[in-house]
């Protein structure tokens, strides 16, 4: 076994999942490749550096490698090339069921040295279809005289404002960035919300496997107003749709958005189908 890092030389080998997470990779994100002793790509991983961590994005083995064992020595040889002198841990952020809090990744992370602990974050469920219907029947008004831009119309400057966030707001703060999934492709219905110049609000809001996720939930002060047209306009994007998933899972960390989403959801009239708490898996490095 062999760990490789990821550039434009040997990209095209590993999997796809890789491919736009690189696209948009910024100085702070490092791709590690798996090859195994027959000198095929076997999985890959993504991480980024947070402060004092090395927080893993990504990992994942390709099909035709797993039932094999590499996983963990995957994630054992992460640990031990990481640079202890300017990391303190290995961490990695997941939403559980309360009554679910050991599911296949949780068993994977904890066999493999993490510990973890719950932090001021939560996942909650709604009625996609419900939210989208009431969206239809309802005029749409417009709160604020920003602009709303997808992630594609983001232009040099305004990235570089959104990597500046990105390293201001971590997953302790009551606003979480991830400049690459804002920039992604995948973030469909999602973007941010400029006024006079400056960001005063982001929003992701991707396909997920039976619904919409939102995360990546953050406003200025003052921004309240460019949140919730961020808000309407995915709900009006995927109420276009012919195909409306069932469900929205909203990501949030932190009381302030907590207590907002409850606000927002609750002038619907709209209650959680199900819920999410939020754990941080470490392994020390040091």
């Amino acid at each position: 076994m062999l760990l490789t890092e990821i550039d434009e030389s040997n990209l095209y080998y590993f999997s796809e999942a890789i491919l736009e997470r690189y696209a948009l990779r910024s100085d702070k994100d490092t791709f590690i490749g798996l090859v195994d002793d027959n000198d095929h790509a076997a999985g890959a991983a993504a991480l980024s550096a947070r402060h004092d961590n090395m927080q893993l994005d990504y990992i994942g083995i390709e099909d035709d490698s797993r039932g094999r064992g590499l996983g963990s020595e995957f994630i054992n040889a992460i640990a031990e090339c990481i640079d202890e002198t300017m990391f303190k841990n290995l961490t990695a952020i997941m939403y559980l069921k309360p009554d679910e809090p050991d599911n296949s990744i949780a068993k994977f992370l904890k066999k493999n040295g993490f510990k973890s602990q719950t932090i001021e974050g939560r996942r909650n469920c709604y009625d996609l279809r419900k939210i989208c219907k009431m969206a239809e029947e309802s005029d749409r008004k417009k709160f604020d005289t920003g602009t709303i831009l997808k992630s594609t119309d983001i232009n040099e400057k305004l990235r570089e404002m959104l990597y500046e966030l990105d390293d201001i707001y971590t997953p302790k703060s009551d606003a979480y960035i991830d400049a690459n999934e804002v920039l992604s492709e995948d973030n469909l219905y999602g973007g941010i919300y400029v006024k006079e110049g400056r960001i005063t609000a982001s929003l992701v809001a991707l396909p997920c496997a039976d619904g919409i996720l939102i995360e990546g939930i953050y406003s200025s002060t003052g921004g309240r107003n460019g949140l919730k047209e961020l808000f309407d306009n995915a709900v009006v994007k995927v109420a276009a749709q012919k195909d409306i998933p069932p469900y929205l899972y909203i990501d949030t960390i932190g009381e302030t958005f907590q207590k907002y989403e409850e606000k927002l959801m609750g002038e619907k009239g709209l209650s959680p189908v199900s819920s999410y708490e939020a754990y941080v898996f470490t392994r020390e490095l040091r």
